[in-house]
């Protein structure tokens, strides 16, 4: 499921199965963009970081949008819209 950002339709993350078969939250903040998209050649590909949804112990995951930046996610928000089995979600 494909994490958008409300406000600009931003790409914020990305609700995949982790290779256990447990959700995960992943994410590449700017930084990470800009320090290797010469290097790597396909930084789109590649994501920086990642957090089981439900091993997390705090209530949200932290994003990131282009244009607005950080932003926090609630993990249950997260949780529910991927078992309903959403493709996409604006938060």
């Amino acid at each position: 499921m494909i994490v958008y950002c409300r406000k600009d339709s931003g790409y914020v993350g990305l609700v995949n199965l982790h290779a256990d078969g447990s959700p995960q939250f992943a994410t590449k903040s700017p930084r990470w963009r800009g320090r290797h998209a010469a290097e790597m050649g396909h930084p789109e590909d590649r994501n920086n970081s990642w957090t089981k949804l439900r091993q997390w112990s705090r209530p949200e995951v932290r994003g990131w949008c282009r244009d607005c930046g950080e932003r926090w996610i609630k993990v249950t928000t997260l949780l529910s819209a991927f078992e309903r089995g959403r493709s996409t979600i604006s938060l």
